[in-house]
């Protein structure tokens, strides 16, 4: 049997499900392949996205932003800007 706080389930989908989607504007198509990592106190998220082109074949480019919390510890949609700078 599954108990409520089991990686394996149950699963209840909610508004915080989805942090990193295509973008409305198409600047970010396809997102996904991540991992997370976390650099002086900071979590950031690794991705790749495809490259918007109209080629026969599929460029990806990498990805990384900043992976950030609301106040109840569930991470905020992923901002898709970049980041500016990475010391």
């Amino acid at each position: 049997m599954l108990k409520e706080n089991s990686p394996l389930g149950p699963f209840q989908e909610d508004e915080h499900r989805v942090i990193l989607s295509t973008s409305a504007d198409s600047t970010v198509i396809g997102p996904g392949h991540h991992t997370t990592f976390v650099e002086k106190g900071q979590r950031y998220i690794l991705y790749h996205r495809i490259f918007p082109q109209k080629e026969s074949f599929v460029l990806r480019q990498l990805c990384l932003d900043s992976l950030n919390f609301d106040s109840n510890g569930n991470i905020k949609k992923v901002s898709t800007k970049g980041v500016q700078k990475f010391n």
